[in-house]
């Protein structure tokens, strides 16, 4: 079954996008994924030791800027990015879009909102976690009205 590409638009009212990433994943088509990235970016990912690590760094800028792209009805060269506290990725020019991106080892996600400013964070579970260890330790047994 054949279903169309939905056409762009900013994230309804209230809803945030999330975007999961898998950066080890192999890429069916020989991309490059410099078309896709700023030249500081570009510059960056030279800088690392590790090729692996480059092409995570690059996969996710390029996901990154493609979405905003794709939101913002441009080109992903057309998305001009700058940093603020933190090195926190945001765009130049308001646009009512907010957006923020976090990557851990494999995974990344990335958030689009227009509700405000967002947050995210992943971390790689180094040990096994038992969901109800979690749960007790977290969350009240309280039941609100």
């Amino acid at each position: 079954m054949d279903e169309a590409f939905p056409l762009p638009e900013l994230p309804p009212e209230m809803t945030i996008d999330m975007w999961s990433i898998e950066l080890d994943r192999p890429l069916d088509l020989a991309v490059n994924l410099d078309q896709f990235l700023s030249e500081e970016a570009c510059a960056r990912a030279e800088q690392f030791v590790f090729a692996r690590d480059a092409f995570r760094f690059q996969l996710c800028r390029a996901m990154l800027r493609m979405g905003l792209a794709w939101y913002l009805q441009k080109t992903p060269r057309e998305i001009a990015l700058t940093t603020r506290q933190r090195d926190k990725p945001c765009l130049v020019e308001r646009s009512g879009l907010f957006f923020n991106v976090t990557h851990a080892g494999g995974l990344a996600l990335i958030a689009f909102t227009t509700v405000g400013e967002v947050g995210i964070d992943i971390e790689p579970a180094h040990r096994k976690l038992e969901a109800l260890d979690v749960a007790f330790a977290n969350f009240t047994s309280t039941k609100r009205q």
